[in-house]
């Protein structure tokens, strides 16, 4: 069973269910995106079960939201208002052709786990003129990494080839954890992807580190 469709069936709304079982509405990630200014028409990528439906339902954001992941997902367990939601299960950014179609792409830890130089170009054509992404991005040394690592190291040791009896659940988790610690980015994979971004086209765009490091935080603008 796919890692991240094993995660979403549970109908988790975020991947730090515990920290955030109610969504992004609070906490880190909540206050990065009060800070933001959210149009009426949003993409989410890597959007897992829908995890900013809560957000733009708590602060009456946004009319149409779309989210893109690769994993079998599904609405969260909430009343929805005023909000258009589109699901696009099972698929990946890359294969998409969105155009002209967004004010905002945003993704939460979700970017990172595609294929980033093909989907750059993508997302920057998903978007309307003056039309904005903003990223959250794994940072090498946040403490969400060094747990990911520390579960690896300690946790993790089996041979899942040898051993047939082990559940999906704990197999699912050491592949995410590893996978965690691939995509987290360090300052000179930043530069080399600020570079990437300034070759796709987008302008004004802005890159600093999260306080705590959680994330690298990222915004940058389509002409």
């Amino acid at each position: 069973m796919n890692e991240w469709s094993n995660l979403w069936e549970k109908g988790q709304v975020t991947t730090f269910a515990y920290l955030f079982p109610n969504g992004y509405i609070e906490g880190f990630i909540g206050d990065w995106l009060d800070s933001l200014e959210l149009g009426d028409d949003i993409l989410e990528v890597g959007c897992g079960n829908a995890s900013l439906v809560p957000y733009l339902q708590h602060r009456g954001v946004g009319k149409n939201y779309t989210g893109v992941d690769s994993a079998k997902i599904q609405l969260p367990e909430m009343q929805i208002k005023n909000l258009n939601i589109t699901l696009h299960k099972e698929t990946k950014m890359e294969d998409t052709s969105f155009i002209g179609k967004f004010d905002q792409v945003v993704s939460i830890y979700g970017l990172e786990y595609t294929y980033m130089f093909r989907t750059l170009p993508l997302v920057y054509e998903s978007l309307k003129k003056n039309g904005q992404i903003h990223l959250m991005l794994h940072n090498t040394d946040s403490p969400i990494t060094r747990y990911a690592r520390k579960q690896l190291s300690t946790h993790y040791s089996i041979n899942f080839k040898s051993t047939g009896n082990l559940v999906d659940d704990f197999k699912s988790e050491k592949i995410r954890h590893k996978k965690q610690i691939e995509v987290s980015r360090d300052k000179n994979e930043i530069e080399v992807f600020k570079c990437n971004l300034e070759k796709t086209g987008f302008t004004d765009i802005k890159i600093t580190e999260q306080e705590q490091k959680f994330a690298w935080l990222i915004s940058a603008k389509r002409l």
